[in-house]
């Protein structure tokens, strides 16, 4: 076990994350069918974990894809 003072810690990228919810929108707004929409919704989720997955995995989270397999 690690202790908390010996985590590494990492500061989101925040303005990376409004980039992508601008691009989304974007993407969400121009959208032609459900698909286009459903990928905007993956991409910024996606970029969500990537951004904040090791705030999440300090306190043993877990992201898998899953939601990449239900919907």
């Amino acid at each position: 076990m690690v202790k908390f003072s010996d985590m590494p810690y990492t500061r989101p990228d925040i303005e990376s994350m409004k980039q992508a919810f601008s691009a989304a929108t974007e993407k969400v707004l121009n959208a032609k069918s459900y698909a286009e929409v459903r990928e905007a919704f993956f991409d910024v989720q996606e970029k969500g974990a990537e951004l904040f997955f090791p705030v999440f995995n300090c306190f043993g989270a877990q992201h898998d894809g899953y939601h990449r397999r239900i919907l």
